[in-house]
């Protein structure tokens, strides 16, 4: 009986290291802004281009993150997308 009780063991705090992991992920995702990276040339030649990085709250240009979230009062599909992750977050919390 002690070979199961030890096997049970193992699968719980798998389950709970996984839980752990996986709201370190959704925390991430949260706070980065590289959800979605676009280019846009810069100049008239078009040689060199301009990245903006857009994620769940925070928006970038050229690798630097703002720290202030926009504002997504216009936009439903973002604001879908923060009630969603934040959602997420306290479901795996629980």
């Amino acid at each position: 009986m002690l070979c199961c009780d030890t096997i049970g063991n193992i699968l719980r705090l798998a389950i709970i290291v996984g839980c752990i992991a996986a709201l370190i992920f959704q925390y991430l995702s949260i706070s980065s802004c590289n959800f979605l990276e676009l280019e846009s040339p810069v100049g008239t030649e078009g040689l060199s281009f301009s990245r903006t990085s857009i994620g769940i709250f925070f928006v970038g240009t050229d690798s630097e993150c703002s720290k202030e979230p926009y504002d997504v009062t216009e936009d439903s599909f973002a604001r879908g997308a923060r009630y969603t992750s934040i959602l997420s977050v306290l479901c795996g919390m629980i």
